[in-house]
């Protein structure tokens, strides 16, 4: 048992240098990567969001979703360019079910006031 203890040891301290070791060389590298990695997974949250917000919210508050998420695809296109081509699908999808889902309302009303009107 204690030379199992003293490898699995070994083998923790000598990453941990490693990881300092090699953190230090490629530090700026490794800080862009995990930028990019974190814009990429705040977009696709903010769309998958706002795809089934717009199932929810109705009138304006479909339009309003609509601007936040362009604003957010031309900042994110902007800061990095890498993510247009995965943006640019989720929002053409938003804009989508955001059409789909004001349609829908439009023949509601309308069958609501034919109702009405009988």
């Amino acid at each position: 048992m204690p030379k199992t203890l003293t490898v699995a040891l070994v083998t923790i301290i000598s990453l941990v240098i490693a990881w300092h070791i090699g953190f230090f060389l490629l530090g700026g590298a490794i800080a862009v990567t995990a930028t990019i990695w974190s814009f990429i997974v705040a977009s696709i949250v903010v769309f998958c969001i706002a795809i089934l917000l717009a199932f929810i919210l109705t009138g304006i508050g479909v339009f309003v979703l609509a601007i936040l998420a362009l604003i957010w695809t031309v900042l994110a296109t902007l800061l990095f360019p890498i993510l247009f081509p995965i943006l640019v699908p989720l929002f053409i999808i938003l804009l989508f079910v955001a059409y789909l889902r004001r349609r829908e309302q439009r023949k509601q009303v309308n069958a609501t006031d034919t109702v009405e009107k009988l």
